[in-house]
């Protein structure tokens, strides 16, 4: 089993071979939000309306990144600098998603993942982006996650 510091090698040299740019801690925590945002989007959920204000605040906040400039994205799509049109839809279709909110609503049922290949794929970029932010914080969230475990369970 790779242990954190192994991962964070393994992620550094993707990094270098992709020509990405190293996020630093807050850069990382908000990329890992995206991802996990993007990870959500491959669920059918029951709860609709707050899967699109989920959506729709991941799309805000990368664009934010994006507008920092320095990426390299992966996805060819989203390759160009956001514009202040893309900011403005992002933030319409946010707070619309917002006021339909329904908090009496109940869910209509477990989730379905519509695409568990995909949704994979972004749960590790979760991972990724927040062992980044561990490493840019000095602290190793891998080896806490497995402290707090033996200290809680005595599980090793």
């Amino acid at each position: 089993m790779k242990d954190g510091q192994d991962w964070l090698q393994l992620i550094e040299r993707y990094y270098v071979k992709q020509g990405l740019q190293s996020p630093d801690c807050e850069q990382s925590i908000l990329w890992a939000f995206t991802e996990l945002c993007e990870a959500y989007a491959e669920l059918v959920p029951g709860m609709q309306d707050v899967a699109t204000a989920i959506r729709a605040l991941g799309e805000y906040v990368e664009l934010r990144l994006r507008a920092q400039g320095g990426w390299t994205r992966n996805d060819a799509r989203k390759e160009a600098a956001p514009e202040a049109g893309d900011f403005s839809a992002a933030l319409t279709t946010l707070f619309v998603a917002v006021a339909l909110l329904d908090p009496t609503r109940p869910p209509t049922g477990a989730p379905q993942v519509a695409n568990r290949a995909a949704l994979a794929e972004e749960l590790g970029d979760v991972i990724m982006m927040l062992l980044r932010a561990g490493h840019a914080a000095g602290v190793d969230p891998l080896g806490a996650l497995a402290g707090k475990i033996q200290r809680k369970s005595g599980v090793e």
